[in-house]
């Protein structure tokens, strides 16, 4: 007995029955998830009505296991109540977040709770007790990289695709982009009727010149869907070079191949695919493969990328200027540093020239997104320059309020802020476009992880977290690379669980029947027609589409008159809509498929 106490006393030995304690209870609660008597996990009524016997059972159960995993000789020295802690906390926190999601959605709240204890048994278990994979993970870096591409393509082209046949992709700005490949297509250009209810190229709103190469595809595979399939490609394929980048800063194989899982895991990246396919999609692979170029000193790759990265979208400059200051002032080579001042130049002179022509020839370039910083008579740039030098406090009062600070959460927190700590002060310039097109903006989709304007910014932040992890020692590079893959972890499914919403359609026969009666129209090919957001993208082989922006009292701007009008009878202006339509001489036509006509109202002069 008095060895079993000295035993127990033991610092080293104590710790050990802690970690089983606290193992066995958290993989306990999990379990018993299924089994609870009330529907709410996040309720105070839950603790009241809670299976305690299964509770207890388990807990037995699992402390058992645990117990006589440290009698097995060929696992004494493997720190199996180390390994337990590290997998149930991860286990627990993504299951939890998991919940958290489905009874009230997307929130940080779970996260910021959760961050410190996944802090703490990281430190404790990886850090401190120095546990290792197994001799034979070390090989799995393949299969790691495989399972992250195969994960990724699951939530970025799958669940986006499905996305299409729940009638649930909107004109805006899905169905602009239908309408416009089938237009380039058939040897139109890039012009759309459904982006301002009037024939226009998209060009002359955003110069993305780069949406040509996906046009090969496209035209094998004419049809909507494949521009989800190709977002999700372009995004995921950038597995690839941040695996390389992180290889040339010197990691493992299998490190390597974790800082790829993180990246299939970071909220941005999946999230920025929510509202279908936009030409930023191309932004990650256009500059990861350019910063791999830039790390390995290849001048043709570098250049070739800058000027991909360039065709983008005229906004995309900003990213390739960045990263060339960024090599004008940092401690690499001579070489790289005269290349940087070339793409910086290039991006300089390009962005100048593209926001002239959109200002000349098209739409003028959006500066009311950054209306908070424009004094009056100022220009868009020169008043962010100016407010830059003489007003800084004013800029950095408006970065951090609101949805701003949880989007800073969710880009910056899951990585555990690396990417902000570095020996090099010219690396925090890659931090610019962060600040510029996501914090600074008025535009709320601009700083949200929901939306495609996060691919370039979030790009650089992977960069930097990689450099600056290179940084580290080699035990505190370990803890932070786990304690990031299960932050992100969590964080993705506390924030990216809908998407499964799109693998499930409680009426899938009614919208494929929708989506068939649409995809065959027009019946004539002169004539025009006129439709509800949803409808819109199934209808991309109409060459005179509108769309119906919802008004309280609709006009001919908002609601053009068309040969034919189809209206979405789950629309919640249908009634305003039909008599408006109705009062100008339009008559309903009869259906025959009674699955098209309990969501399709067709109405004809």
């Amino acid at each position: 007995m008095n060895k079993l106490l000295t035993r127990f006393k033991a610092s080293e030995h104590g710790g050990e029955y802690l970690m089983r304690f606290i193992s066995a209870w958290l993989c306990s609660l999990i379990l018993i998830l299924p089994f609870r008597p009330i529907s709410k996990v996040f309720d105070k009524e839950y603790a009241g009505e809670a299976p305690y016997l299964l509770l207890i059972i388990f807990f037995a159960v699992f402390y058992g296991l645990l117990t006589v995993l440290r009698f097995i000789p060929k696992l004494r020295d493997m720190k199996t109540d180390c390994a337990a802690l590290l997998i149930s906390t991860a286990q627990f926190t993504v299951a939890y977040a998991a919940v958290m999601f489905r009874e009230k959605g997307t929130n940080i709240d779970f996260f910021l709770g959760v961050v410190l204890f996944i802090a703490l048994a990281v430190w404790y278990t990886v850090g401190k007790q120095r546990i290792r994979l197994p001799k034979f993970s070390k090989k799995c870096w393949i299969a790691v990289l495989a399972l992250s591409a195969v994960f990724m393509l699951v939530f970025t082209a799958l669940a986006m695709s499905l996305r299409y046949y729940k009638l649930s992709t909107p004109a805006f700005d899905f169905g602009i982009f239908a309408q416009m490949f089938e237009n380039m297509k058939d040897g139109l250009g890039p012009v759309t009727t459904v982006e301002r209810n009037y024939e226009l190229s998209h060009f002359a709103v955003h110069f993305s010149p780069a949406y040509y190469l996906m046009l090969p595809f496209y035209m094998l595979f004419p049809h909507p869907v494949t521009l989800q399939i190709l977002q999700g490609i372009f995004v995921t394929s950038g597995i690839i070079p941040v695996f390389l980048i992180a290889r040339k800063y010197g990691f493992s194989l299998i490190h390597s191949s974790l800082f790829s899982a993180i990246y299939a895991l970071y909220p941005a990246f999946t999230g920025g695919c929510s509202y279908d396919i936009h030409e930023n999609c191309m932004l990650p692979a256009f500059l990861l493969w350019l910063i791999w170029a830039v790390e390995r000193e290849k001048t043709l790759p570098m250049l070739v990328f800058a000027l991909l990265t360039l065709l983008v979208k005229e906004d995309a400059a900003v990213y390739v200027a960045v990263i060339g200051l960024y090599l004008i002032l940092s401690d690499r080579s001579e070489k790289t540093r005269a290349l940087g001042a070339v793409i910086f130049g290039a991006a300089c002179v390009y962005f100048f020239a593209v926001c002239a022509y959109l200002n000349n020839s098209g739409l003028g370039i959006m500066e009311w997104r950054y209306k908070d910083y424009m004094y009056r008579g100022g220009a868009l740039i020169t008043s962010i320059v100016v407010t830059a030098f003489t007003n800084p406090g004013y800029i950095l009062s408006n970065l951090f309020t609101g949805e701003k600070l949880t989007f800073t959460v969710q880009t910056l927190g899951v990585l555990g802020g690396i990417p902000l700590v570095s020996r090099k002060i010219a690396r925090y310039i890659l931090l610019i476009p962060f600040v510029l097109v996501n914090l600074m903006p008025t535009y709320p989709y601009q700083h949200s992880i929901y939306f495609q304007y996060v691919f370039g910014s979030c790009v650089l932040v992977i960069w930097l977290f990689i450099m600056n992890m290179s940084e580290l020692s080699y035990n505190r590079a370990r803890c932070f690379t786990v304690f990031s893959l299960i932050a992100c972890a969590v964080m993705f499914l506390s924030t990216m669980t809908g998407y499964l919403n799109n693998f499930y359609d409680n009426d899938y026969e009614a919208h494929g029947a929708v989506i068939s009666y649409l995809e065959q129209l027009p019946d004539n090919e002169n004539e025009s027609i006129t439709a509800n957001t949803f409808f819109v993208p199934s209808l991309y082989k109409q060459k005179e589409l509108y769309t119906i922006n919802d008004r309280d009292v609709p006009t001919d701007e908002s609601a053009p008159l068309a040969d034919i009008v189809l209206l979405d009878r789950r629309n919640a202006k249908f009634e305003t809509n039909y008599n408006y339509f109705t009062s100008l001489g339009m008559k309903e036509v009869t259906i025959e498929d009674e699955r098209v006509a309990c969501l399709v109202c067709r109405l004809e002069l």
